[in-house]
């Protein structure tokens, strides 16, 4: 089965720290939703198998109009086979919802909100630009949970220089308490020609603390198992079996179809797409009937490299058996010897390389180290 993500690409305001493809200017809302919708017919051939899995995603969906979201929905279960959904996802941020948007969003089959939250605390909601206040997120996770939504993942940053450790528990114990089903969590990252990266450079924001950001994620770990919350991948979270589906596919190179500007889609083999990231450009081209596409045909080095790289990424590593017969015999002699000279990152297993607590804080050099080339 596949999945699709549609990208929505406005937000109110911008975060300090956001470099997503998204613009402030909502004047071609209306075209865009035309051209995603339209786009989503030209594509219908390109998915045989039922559709596993719908995300909503930018950007903010969540702050579109109802009856524009129900157009790309009902886009969606005219042009594919839908017979099958087990997750419809919608990115929201907390000062968008009131009770006629969530019920709305309930009845057009949204099971699944990702909840902009980042933190509780107003200074930290300041500091990142973001447009809900301390209490917006808690109302909403709330309100949701009153009308029936049962699955709501919540998101929250850490490693920035507001954040003190007692904040962080402060942050997840306040999570905890709204009884949410799962948390997304991400150390702050400086990415180029943001706001964030503007103020570093010019002295107005401390430079980012690499210190924090490793003790945080420590706290964070130590918290999940103290709380039996599974750590299945490194930045994601889960309550009971409450797993991100659509993103576990990813995890796990299934394929998906990415619909609208920058959107990235995956043939669950060797062929990567992906859509012009400027709006305008997107728009008329699918105006115009040509999809706005680049494609890449994975190597085989690159299928070996992602599936380290993802795999290590979550509870369930590499399966070393499909690791080995797609490497030659002396990538496989050099893979296992790094592992065996790294052992304390790794956890026991006959079947499958996985990550330790130790190894997670240091998941992105272990994968590089065991690229092949």
């Amino acid at each position: 089965m596949s999945g699709i993500y549609i990208h929505i690409p406005f937000c109110k305001q911008a975060c300090t720290y956001c470099n997503f493809h998204f613009s402030t200017q909502l004047d071609s809302v209306a075209s865009m939703v035309n051209a995603i919708v339209k786009e989503i017919t030209l594509r219908k051939s390109e998915v045989k198998t039922p559709i596993s899995t719908i995300y909503l995603g930018g950007g903010t969906p969540g702050m579109l109009a109802i009856e524009d979201l129900e157009k790309i929905v009902n886009a969606i279960k005219s042009n594919f086979d839908i017979s099958q959904l087990q997750e419809l996802t919608i990115e929201v941020n907390p000062d968008d919802m009131h009770l006629e948007k969530l019920q709305a969003l309930y009845q057009l089959g949204c099971d699944r909100l990702s909840v902009g939250t980042q933190s509780f605390y107003k200074e930290d909601l300041i500091f990142m630009n973001r447009s809900h206040d301390e209490y917006a997120a808690s109302n909403c996770i709330q309100l949701a949970q009153s009308i029936g939504f049962k699955n709501i993942s919540l998101d929250l940053i850490y490693g920035y220089p507001l954040l003190t450790d007692e904040k962080w528990r402060a942050n997840l114990q306040r999570a905890l308490s709204l009884g949410v089903t799962h948390i997304s969590s991400y150390a702050l990252t400086v990415e180029p020609k943001t706001a964030l990266a503007h103020q570093i450079q010019h002295n107005k924001t401390k430079p980012l603390s690499n210190e924090q950001a490793a003790r945080q994620f420590d706290m964070l770990m130590n918290w999940a198992a103290d709380h039996q919350i599974q750590h299945y991948e490194i930045s994601n979270f889960a309550f009971g079996e409450n797993f991100a589906i659509h993103n576990t596919n990813y995890w796990k190179g299934k394929p998906y179809l990415g619909i609208g500007p920058s959107a990235h889609s995956y043939d669950g083999h060797l062929i990567r797409q992906w859509n012009v990231a400027h709006n305008a450009k997107y728009i008329s081209s699918i105006n115009d009937n040509i999809l706005p596409l680049t494609q890449e045909q994975l190597t085989p080095q690159d299928v070996i490299n992602e599936m380290i790289m993802l795999g290590l990424r979550t509870q369930w590593g590499v399966e070393k058996e499909n690791l080995r017969h797609k490497m030659s015999s002396d990538q496989w002699n050099t893979t296992l010897s790094y592992i065996t000279q790294h052992q304390d990152l790794f956890k026991s297993s006959e079947t499958h390389f996985v990550l330790n607590s130790a190894g997670k804080l240091l998941a992105d050099g272990i994968a590089s180290n065991l690229f092949v080339s």
